[in-house]
């Protein structure tokens, strides 16, 4: 085979005939050059359909995991917090004071697995200064 005839294999215009159309859109081909240019576009819109999917299946489990990250949260807090005004309420019933909080008494109260994740536990007064964080 001559350059010329390989050279007409590739750069000739061919088309595709479409045979199994009605009667009055018999005559209707398409060419190769038009094909590959659907063929590229369907996969682009393919690759961005992907994309699009991957990216709001990761923002829903983001969303779960914090909704989930945060409820965790609350359930230590809450059992925490229980456990921390009953070991300084002692004494209340017969007319004491409560006592300060101190780190030992909230890292007496957290467990361990609370603070895995990285979470940070701060005790506050009632003007917002914070008073024991744990971890420090």
């Amino acid at each position: 085979m001559s350059k010329a005839e390989l050279g007409g294999l590739f750069f000739k215009e061919r088309g595709l005939r479409l045979t199994m159309l009605p009667r009055q859109l018999k005559g209707l081909t398409i060419s190769e050059k038009a094909l590959r240019n659907l063929i590229t576009i369907l996969i682009v819109l393919f690759l961005i359909t992907l994309g699009t999917a991957l990216a709001l299946q990761l923002l829903v489990s983001r969303n779960s995991h914090l909704k989930e990250y945060n409820h965790e949260s609350t359930l230590y807090l809450h059992a925490a917090a229980l456990e921390l005004s009953r070991e300084l309420g002692e004494g209340l019933d017969q007319g004491g004071t409560p006592r300060a909080a101190v780190e030992e008494d909230l890292k007496a109260v957290i467990p361990d697995e609370a603070l895995v994740a990285g979470r940070q536990f701060i005790l506050v007064d009632t003007a917002g200064s914070i008073q024991v964080t744990h971890p420090k």
